[in-house]
């Protein structure tokens, strides 16, 4: 079984319409490993944080959660049928 979490800064420069700015990020994720039998499960979340400084505020916040299942030994089609 694994499981981390991660915070993460990252700035972007950019031109739009001709004009400079910059857009501050600020990312949270969590993630956790286990299995049940053969089948290995990965659930995440993420959380983002955005300012633009085109607006002189936070403009954006973005939430994501999955599951990522896989099989070890992968499963093959022939054994899905």
């Amino acid at each position: 079984m694994t499981c981390c979490s991660r915070i993460g800064d990252r700035v972007d420069l950019r031109f739009i319409d001709g004009e400079f700015s910059w857009r501050y990020r600020n990312r949270l994720s969590a993630e956790r490993e286990f299995s049940i039998g053969r089948v290995r499960l990965n659930p995440y979340a993420r959380f983002e944080v955005y300012y633009d400084s085109r607006y002189s505020k936070w403009s954006r916040t973005e939430l994501q959660a999955r599951v990522v299942l896989s099989s070890h030994p992968p499963l093959g089609v022939g054994k899905l049928l």
